[in-house]
């Protein structure tokens, strides 16, 4: 389907950083796709009653650790639409998501917690090592668990790629939060807790051309967010 040309280039106009993004980098051909994800950038806090869109570069992240901001990349939220197709295109493989655990490595303001309240995961658990965005995060979760109450969701300041993965978590996922190196570390954790905890297991990482995400296969590419299991051994 192409874009209707009038629609397209006021909507270009009005979000041209958006739109461009989205047809080259999310694979968001249709209008109505592309029209979806701009409002969902736009609305998401609005809806929620939320703050979430602030980006922050990563010299100005407030980390007591500094070798770990070195090794950081700067904060912006995840597209919510995009995260949104993938998890719910996730349900039809894993299974209900009141069966699952989400991890979000590099939790930020809380937003991909606030969209596993929404789906209706039984827990998600934000790994975030800035302070000022933890209390962040927690206050706009406080808020949200009024409209999602089935989701407990907490927050822990730790190093990510130090952080020991619960052996019923499932569900992982990565948006750009640091480097390759720090991303392997934490892959290696989450493989080891699989061999303390055999399991199926589903890595999510948006915009994932950085990382190589070793012993998973890639199951699927949805809106920019590619999705990998664990290989069954054997």
């Amino acid at each position: 389907m192409h874009f209707p040309p009038a629609r397209f280039t006021l909507l270009s106009l009005i979000a041209p950083g958006e739109a461009h993004s989205a047809r080259v980098n999310l694979g968001l051909r249709s209008y109505r796709e592309l029209l979806r994800h701009v409002l969902s950038e736009w609305t998401f806090d609005w809806r929620h009653g939320v703050s979430t869109r602030q980006r922050i570069e990563k010299d100005n992240l407030d980390f007591a650790d500094k070798t770990a901001q070195s090794q950081s990349e700067r904060y912006r939220p995840t597209p919510p639409h995009c995260l949104t197709q993938a998890l719910r295109w996730l349900a039809t493989e894993a299974g209900p998501f009141s069966n699952h655990h989400l991890v979000d490595y590099g939790s930020g303001a809380g937003l991909v917690l606030i969209l596993a309240q929404a789906e209706g995961f039984a827990k998600a658990t934000g790994i975030e090592l800035s302070p000022s965005l933890a209390q962040q995060c927690r206050g706009n979760l406080a808020h949200t668990a009024r409209k999602f109450p089935n989701t407990a969701c907490i927050v822990l300041e730790e190093n990510a790629a130090l952080f020991q993965p619960p052996e019923c978590a499932t569900v992982f996922y990565f948006f750009n939060p640091f480097s390759s190196a720090y991303f392997d570390a934490a892959l290696a954790r989450i493989q080891a807790s699989l061999k303390d905890a055999p399991r199926d297991v589903y890595i999510l990482v948006f915009q994932a051309s950085g990382y190589e995400v070793k012993g998973f296969e890639e199951i699927a590419w949805i809106t920019g967010v590619s999705i990998f299991r664990n290989v069954a051994e054997g």
